[in-house]
């Protein structure tokens, strides 16, 4: 259900073809609280 998600959880969309490494930098980065904006993604550093 949405907005009932995990405190843990990360959601990550990416292409099919990316490697394990891009992944795993991806996870690394700070959390953004982000929204979608026209194709791009507005946000900020959380915290």
């Amino acid at each position: 259900v949405r907005g009932k998600e995990p405190s843990g959880e990360i959601q990550i969309y990416t292409w099919m073809d990316a490697t394990l490494r891009e992944l795993s930098d991806l996870i690394k980065e700070p959390p953004l609280t982000s929204l979608a904006v026209s194709g791009g993604v507005a946000g900020k550093p959380a915290g």
